[in-house]
């Protein structure tokens, strides 16, 4: 958490010396950045749904985060109820995505009853806990089941998606190269084309590297970018293939990475990217600090 926050009290303090109309409060930036951070966290989560699907979604997702960060907590009384549903809720799916049906309205109806009471029963209890238990246990075996298929279903998908990635990645770089010959490829096989050269020394991996960037899967879709703002990385600290780009640049050049699967995130691809995607960066290297010597 501390480190959280220092990323966050050095990315307010970068951001509002450059945007004279950034939050001025300590309350407000941290309102603001945290929200904005976490908004497009949670919205590469969604680049894949349908549009119609993915605007559902975040309507209703908009609706719930709202209702709970603008909830009075003073009042902990709503605030333990939330949570409390939360994680009911989360086991009443996962019966739910086993096949096992469950009557919340009921559920909620006995909640309220129970709670309500002016006393506790304890034999009452004791009855109505080994009730549950002898019902849950035969129905275990179905949700352990149901979540291993669900498991190997989805594993069967991502290698699937996997396949399909690295062949259209490879048909990708092969066909860019046909039509525009002016793309090298390295012993490594990554693909790039100088759009403006530099001048200078190349970039090294003790070098810090100031660049704005923007990568892009071969569909076109923007899945990272420096917004047009410069950045700073170490060619040791990023993905094979965007480093050995780095590294063939100096301070003012131009060039367009096509980094293949292996060279880039292989099968650890997250969700937005894709596992055994080809990525496309464009790059333009602004300085580059050598390391003290």
């Amino acid at each position: 958490m501390k480190k959280y926050l220092t990323a966050i009290a050095a990315a307010i303090i970068a951001t509002m010396s450059a945007n004279a109309t950034a939050p001025q409060s300590t309350a407000d930036s941290l309102g603001y950045y945290i929200g904005r951070t976490q908004g497009s966290a949670m919205l590469k989560r969604t680049n894949d749904m349908p549009a119609d699907a993915q605007q559902t979604y975040k309507d209703d997702f908009i609706r719930a985060f709202r209702l709970v960060m603008t909830a009075d907590t003073s009042a902990t009384g709503f605030i333990d109820g939330i949570n409390v549903a939360c994680a009911a809720l989360n086991e009443i799916n996962k019966m739910e995505n086993a096949g096992i049906s469950v009557n919340r309205n009921m559920l909620a109806e006995e909640f309220e009853h129970a709670f309500s009471a002016g006393s506790i029963d304890e034999a009452t209890d004791r009855a109505m806990m080994d009730t549950l238990q002898s019902i849950l246990i035969p129905l275990q075996q179905q949700v352990r089941r149901r979540s291993e298929q669900a498991r190997e279903q989805a594993q069967r998908q991502w290698e699937e998606l996997a396949d399909r990635n690295l062949a259209a990645g490879r048909d990708y770089i092969t066909r860019a190269k046909e039509a525009d010959h002016s793309i090298n490829t390295t012993p490594s096989g990554l693909a790039y084309k100088v759009i403006k050269n530099g001048t200078g020394s190349t970039a090294t991996d003790s070098d810090m590297v100031e660049l704005i960037y923007t990568g892009k899967r071969i569909d076109g879709t923007v899945f990272d970018s420096s917004n047009g703002n410069t950045v700073k990385f170490s060619p040791k600290s990023v993905i094979r293939g965007f480093s050995e780009g780095l590294k063939l640049m100096n301070k003012g050049a131009k060039y367009t990475l096509y980094i293949p699967a292996e060279l880039a995130y292989g099968m650890q691809a997250p969700p937005a990217i894709g596992p055994n995607a080809t990525l496309i960066f464009d790059i333009e290297i602004t300085d580059i600090q050598p390391a003290d010597k």
